[in-house]
């Protein structure tokens, strides 16, 4: 399978696409070229603010992890459902 993910934040030569594609990918247990980045996308996305120094890695970051924490938690409590089993004996790969 895959990840998309969508951010406002522009990468302009600091790496943010590649921290935040590397936070979702070890959140959810996938390899990190499975995670395809669509940046600056405002049609799409919130503007992120200005991409100065590590910024976004701080604020897109923490925004980014929160999502994936979500995603993950949300997709443990689908399969536990269908599965029968706890959440916590569940794991994503």
């Amino acid at each position: 399978g895959s990840v998309t993910l969508r951010t406002g934040c522009a990468d302009m030569g600091q790496g943010s696409s590649t921290v935040l594609a590397q936070m979702v990918a070890e959140e959810l247990g996938v390899p990190g070229e499975a995670v395809r980045v669509i940046s600056a996308d405002t049609a799409a996305t919130p503007d992120a603010g200005p991409s100065t120094a590590s910024r976004q890695t701080f604020t897109s970051g923490n925004a980014v992890l929160s999502a994936a924490r979500e995603v993950k938690e949300s997709l443990l409590g689908l399969a536990s459902q269908a599965l029968e089993a706890s959440p916590e004996d569940l794991s994503l790969k």
